[in-house]
């Protein structure tokens, strides 16, 4: 019982020692788990967004039909807000997202009435299946719109909503928004290149009214490094939306 005693006491001495030292126990030292969190401008009267993460600035003057690409953040609710770059931060409202460890997310900024839309991402497709695909319409002036690419198809979006991911063939495509209801093409991506077990997101963006007003932004959800380019039109920058002419 003696030694058993002071066995405890080592022990414990042992671990107080090492806590005062700066190395805590392994359940301390447990890594922290975290999100991932794109953000992307698609409100085409505001011509650059500061996006704010807890009060805290995170994304300073983001441009219109740009996102910023994957940021880490720790799982758990962080509150985000979107305000025109370069005016008050004070009191600014935000959009309160509870982010699961692991998790892909999406805020896009839309023009108001419409509240920012926040979306949780597919960071891949089935192991072996098709591309999946989705539509974000963020066009207000547009009707409801829907993303064709060969035989596969989105469910229609009306402004402000995205569509579940729709199954894809892989290989360069055409991809074509259309009206709903209309076979008349708004806008188009004509020689995108899906990946097999990848997903994406396109946004159509635009402020004016009809087609030439509506251009097509292709995303990747993944945060997986070199993959390639969904599409890059010649002359533009990575990130800008393509206008159909």
């Amino acid at each position: 019982m003696f030694v058993s005693r002071q066995l405890l006491l080592l022990t414990a001495l042992a671990v107080g020692w090492l806590t005062l030292a700066g190395v805590a126990p392994a359940a301390a030292r447990a890594p922290q788990s975290y999100s991932q969190l794109r953000v992307v401008h698609a409100q085409a009267d505001v011509s650059a967004v500061d996006v704010l993460v807890d009060g805290a600035l995170a994304i300073a003057a983001l441009g219109f039909g740009r996102d910023s690409g994957y940021l880490p953040l720790p799982s758990g609710p962080h509150t985000v807000a979107l305000v025109p770059s370069g005016t008050s931060l004070e009191a600014t409202p935000g959009q309160e997202l509870r982010m699961v460890p692991g998790h892909l997310y999406t805020v896009v900024a839309l023009a108001a009435p419409a509240a920012p839309l926040a979306l949780d991402d597919e960071s891949l497709a089935p192991v072996g299946g098709p591309a999946l695909i989705r539509l974000v319409h963020a066009t207000p002036a547009a009707p409801p719109l829907v993303l064709t690419v060969a035989d596969a198809a989105t469910s229609p979006v009306a402004y402000g909503e995205a569509s579940p991911y729709a199954d894809a063939p892989g290989g360069t495509r055409p991809l074509v928004v259309r009206q709903v209801g209309s076979d008349a093409m708004l806008t188009s991506i004509p020689d995108a290149t899906l990946a097999l077990d990848r997903a994406y997101t396109f946004i159509a963006v635009g402020g004016g009214s009809g087609a030439s007003a509506v251009s097509l932004l292709p995303l990747l959800d993944s945060t997986a490094p070199g993959m390639p380019t969904v599409y890059r039109p010649p002359g533009l920058a990575s990130g800008e939306p393509r206008r159909t002419e």
